[in-house]
């Protein structure tokens, strides 16, 4: 559940109205957390590229690419994925896994391993609004959310 309260964190850091509904949901176990930062995680150790890109457009972004590997793919998640525009600009959003143009993978199905629940998202010109958008700097706000409490 590792990827749950990651996804819980962010959202309290992040502090938005949106945000802050999403954490009360996931407190209350009526939804599940999926970060996805695999790529995000390796982008800041120099030794990858964040998956997702994002273009800016009106009221949002407009997201595609490929998650290769993501955990917690239960009923009805909320997924926290990173992406990074043609600028380089490093962002976190959050959207339910119902949003048109996300495709969630069927199961790995790899030995030791099948309760995780894991496998890949696709996003294909996933639209979203600006309220979802976590942060615009997601280094920061995951430092903010790597400090002992």
């Amino acid at each position: 559940m590792c990827e749950h309260r990651m996804t819980l964190d962010y959202f309290k850091a992040s502090g938005t109205d949106y945000a802050l509904g999403l954490a009360a949901e996931s407190e209350g176990a009526r939804r599940t957390g999926i970060t996805g930062m695999a790529s995000a995680f390796k982008e800041f150790a120099g030794c990858g590229e964040i998956d997702l890109e994002a273009t800016r457009v009106e009221g949002g972004l407009k997201v595609s690419g490929k998650l290769r590997w993501a955990s917690n793919l239960c009923e009805d998640p909320v997924i926290v994925p990173a992406a990074k525009t043609a600028e380089g600009l490093q962002l976190l959003f959050a959207l339910g896994a119902e949003t048109e143009g996300v495709t969630l993978g069927s199961s790995l199905a790899l030995l030791g391993l099948n309760a995780t629940a894991c496998a890949w998202v696709s996003f294909e010109d996933v639209f979203i609004p600006g309220a979802q958008i976590l942060s615009h700097d997601f280094l920061t706000l995951w430092h903010r959310c790597a400090q002992p409490s």
